[in-house]
Parts: C-alpha cells; sequence; structure tokens
C-alpha cells in the first residue's frame, strides 16, 4: 500500500474542525458569560472604568539614571544639579 500523505492529510483536516468547533463554542460560551457579568452593575461600572484606563494607554514612567560621576539624574525639572550655587 503506496503512502501518498491522504491518510495523515485527512487526519490533519479532522484535527483542525475539532479545533476549530471547540473555538466557536469557547467563543459562544465567553459571550454569554460577558452577558451575563455585565447584568450586574457593579460589575458593569468596573468593567467600564477598566477599558477607560486601557484606552488612555500606559503612564509615563520616572526611571533613574546615573551619570558620569555618580550623581542621580531623575528626571524631574527641580532637580537641575546645574543651577546650584
Amino acid at each position: 500500500m503506496p503512502d501518498d500523505g491522504s491518510a495523515t492529510m485527512a487526519k490533519w483536516g479532522r484535527k483542525m474542525e475539532r479545533r476549530e468547533d471547540e473555538d466557536r463554542k469557547a467563543t459562544q460560551g465567553m459571550k454569554k458569560a460577558i452577558s451575563a457579568a455585565m447584568k450586574d452593575t457593579q460589575t458593569k461600572r468596573n468593567i467600564t472604568n477598566q477599558l477607560v484606563e486601557a484606552r488612555k494607554g500606559p503612564a509615563a514612567v520616572k526611571r533613574e539614571g546615573f551619570g558620569d560621576d555618580g550623581e542621580i539624574i531623575t528626571g524631574n525639572p527641580e532637580d537641575c544639579p546645574w543651577e546650584r550655587d
């Protein structure tokens, strides 16, 4: 019996169909869970606030750095070592 790969391809095709069905069922289940959760006003408010925060993007992060002479450079405008007396 020559092996032309058709059995392997058929097995792969069945495996992909199963995965697609599982994905479709998971998506439907997730939609139902979100719909049920959104009926609770507190949960709806929390999710809405999180979406608003996510859309704002990441906040600026202050990072400290060290200069050649070992002085800490913070990036704060009030910290200007060259303007000292």
